[in-house]
């Protein structure tokens, strides 16, 4: 299953025929699949694997740390992220320096986070590279944090350099300018019995 548009007659009356606007997604009735929007479309998120989720609470803990030591915020899927008035994503795990907390709302956070993270998985790998990256990217979001299971890399984009991501391996320091979290707690995971990340294969799972 990959990340795929959708529309139904709920969103087409909440539209008006139009697109989907933000604050009508955010109206939107709570339902077992996970949606993202972009451009006014509304795209359904297959849910992530074990081993993705075990990435992004190992990264979590360490933003939550670096949070603490600065006074930043640090938060994980499924806070909403508004980057205008027709998109709205929910990434992995995020960051705000202090001084920009005022962007954290009761719905989520207006405005581009200081850092946010996208796993890779199989079905969204595409989606998360092609369509997040570069909107992220473009609303000004001063790092973006691309994590690849499978390459076992953490690569870092920003604005300035959007063809020139810093990578490291799994277990190296992450290049951040914005948080100092090690390496993530990603050595951790290179730890498990035979430095398994959990990961699944290809075509099993998220």
């Amino acid at each position: 299953m990959s990340a795929i548009a959708t529309t139904t007659p709920l969103l087409d009356a909440l539209a008006g025929g139009r697109p989907l606007t933000v604050d009508a997604y955010y109206r939107l009735p709570e339902t077992p699949e996970r949606y993202e929007l972009y451009e006014g479309m509304l795209i359904m998120v297959p849910p992530p694997d074990g081993g993705h989720q075990d990435i992004v609470a190992e990264l979590h803990t360490d933003l939550g740390l670096a949070a603490r030591r600065t006074g930043g915020k640090s938060f994980v899927a499924p806070t909403g992220v508004d980057l205008g008035l027709s998109t709205a994503f929910e990434p992995d795990a995020g960051f705000l320096l202090r001084e920009h907390l005022g962007r954290y709302r009761k719905r989520g956070i207006e405005g581009p986070p200081d850092i946010v993270v996208e796993v890779l998985s199989p079905s969204t790998r595409n989606y998360d590279l092609r369509v997040k990256l570069p909107a992220y990217l473009a609303a000004g979001v001063a790092e973006t944090w691309i994590v690849d299971p499978e390459a076992r890399t953490v690569s870092i984009y920003r604005p300035d350099a959007p063809d020139a991501p810093e990578t490291v391996a799994f277990g190296e320091r992450i290049p951040s300018r914005i948080a100092d979290v090690g390496d993530g707690g990603l050595s951790r995971l290179l730890r498990l019995p035979g430095g398994d990340t959990g990961q699944a294969e290809p075509g099993q799972g998220a």
